[in-house]
């Protein structure tokens, strides 16, 4: 996790865009209480990133495949899809990247230090990323990637990250929520149940566009 700015945010109720589309939420529900309501994660004014890694071999076998079967399978070459939702305030511009990165999973990361960004392009064996986009301002945008993973993938890294265009303290970066990750049709995974999501909801995200570091308010 890299807390560039004043750092990540966790918004219940999103700041300056509509409620969170519908899907998982990013914390579990209180014990006896309700679920809590759909949370999106709000990037600051310098850049900021949130990593998450799944061990695909531990993921399969946790559903009933056999540890050999899963390793063979990873092997064949399926591909996997991940959907994340990403917003930009209505008031703010904003820069927001997407990755999702395939590795061996035989090595440790090496632990967060400062401001430091995910390492991870020198040892991976395939990533799919949007590069630096800008999200549509007071809207939500599904973003999909679709990785083919290659012979002795046996783990994935989603990494989210960004920061606003117009350098004013608080929490004016990019916002996202319910990262998912699914194989595609045809995968151990596949039961049918996809996203609840209308056709064409899916967009592309614009490029970034130059970053303005003298507006009102002010970072730092």
């Amino acid at each position: 996790m890299c807390h560039g700015g004043h750092g990540w945010a966790v918004e219940p109720e999103p700041e300056g865009a509509p409620p969170a589309p519908a899907g998982r939420v990013l914390r579990p529900p209180r014990f006896g209480g309700p679920p809590p309501p759909p949370a999106a994660v709000a990037a600051s004014f310098a850049h900021c990133e949130l990593a998450q890694d799944v061990n695909l071999v531990t993921a399969l076998t946790e559903r009933g495949w056999g540890e050999e079967e899963a390793v063979a399978w990873l092997d064949g070459g399926p591909a996997l899809v991940l959907t994340v939702w990403v917003a930009a305030r209505a008031d703010s511009g904003a820069e927001a990247s997407v990755s999702l990165v395939a590795d061996s999973g035989d090595f440790a990361w090496p632990p967060y230090h400062g401001s430091a960004a995910f390492d991870w392009a020198g040892r991976a064996l395939a990533v799919a990323a949007t590069g630096a986009r800008a999200p549509r301002c007071g809207a939500w945008t599904r973003v999909r990637l679709t990785l083919t993973l290659p012979s002795g993938a046996r783990r994935v890294v989603v990494v989210l990250g960004g920061r606003d265009t117009a350098f004013w303290a608080g929490h004016y970066g990019p916002k996202f929520r319910a990262p998912e990750l699914t194989f595609a049709p045809g995968g151990p995974a596949d039961d049918g149940a996809r996203s609840a999501v209308p056709p064409g909801a899916d967009d592309p995200l614009p490029p970034a566009p130059p970053r303005v570091v003298d507006g009102p308010g002010g970072g730092g």
